[in-house]
């Protein structure tokens, strides 16, 4: 299973390959100069190490991995360059659809917890591929939060997937260039194409969010992000609306829908405009 890593900025700072051992990953810079100055990290094996020419940007670095590292049809993971685990809901609670999160019959908080290994995480990574490949979903994600009061549902078909650790198949989405919101224009070309994604809601990837390196924090995003919520609420009326963040109110978005008989209206709307 393919895992690539896109990463500026943060050389020393990196950290998701250091959980990575035995696996099939490669950490994707920019250019030559960057690489330059990942090469000087020890923990960093050369031969792990890709060079994508591209303008800086995740957009540009997540189309290039699918372009040429990726077959049509292909399963691969997105891992964000600074994960320090995964968490996951215990046994036998797994294994089941729906949790009574709501009911404080056990201790929720320890059970969506626990700690897993590499090897766990990737079984629920093909658990999870090959679900959405039998309800023709490409586009994977999993728990945006820790707290177990909103993942009381294992399976979700509409929902914001965030870019900390995501699974894709190549096929006919693409990132769009325009934009450096990502995670937000994957999510609304995938309900456009496919209807549907899927988020396993009972894996929490561990991670850090805006922290300095790769774009920047909060603060140095907010233009783009600005510019950002008007271009994709332009390009896909109807799915996003403003959501107040930061004291900033148009500079984040949320989704509209929370079912897949809305996207689907939604859809029959759009094609036919």
């Amino acid at each position: 299973m393919k895992i690539y890593i896109p990463t500026k900025g943060r050389s020393k700072a990196i950290r998701t390959h250091l959980l990575l051992e035995g696996a099939d990953y490669w950490i994707v810079v920019h250019n030559e100069a960057e690489k330059a100055c990942y090469l000087q990290n020890p923990t960093i094996d050369p031969a792990r190490l890709l060079v994508s020419n591209q303008p800086y940007g995740l957009q540009y670095q997540r189309q290039w991995i699918m372009d040429t590292q990726v077959a049509p049809g292909e399963w691969f993971i997105f891992m964000d360059d600074n994960i320090h685990g995964w968490q996951v809901v215990a046994l036998p609670y797994y294994d089941q659809d729906v949790l009574p999160v709501k009911v404080g019959m056990i201790n929720w908080k320890e059970t969506y917890s626990q700690k897993v290994s590499l090897a766990r995480t990737l079984e629920i990574c093909a658990e999870t591929m090959a679900y959405a490949e039998a309800i023709g979903a490409h586009y994977c994600g999993f728990a945006a939060v820790d707290n177990y009061f909103f993942r009381g549902k294992k399976w979700r078909y509409v929902g914001y997937i965030i870019g900390k650790m995501t699974l894709v198949m190549r096929g006919k989405a693409n990132f769009d260039p325009a934009v450096s919101m990502e995670d937000f224009a994957f999510v609304a070309e995938n309900l456009l194409l496919y209807g549907r994604v899927l988020i396993n809601n009972y894996l929490y990837p561990v991670a850090g969010h805006y922290e300095a390196g790769g774009l920047g924090r909060w603060e140095e995003r907010l233009e783009h992000r600005r510019r950002d919520c008007r271009y994709l609420m332009m390009k896909y009326p109807g799915m996003f609306r403003l959501k107040p963040s930061h004291s900033v109110p148009d500079a984040d978005l949320a989704l509209r829908f929370t079912n897949l008989s809305q996207v689907e209206k939604w859809r029959r709307e759009i094609i036919s405009m």
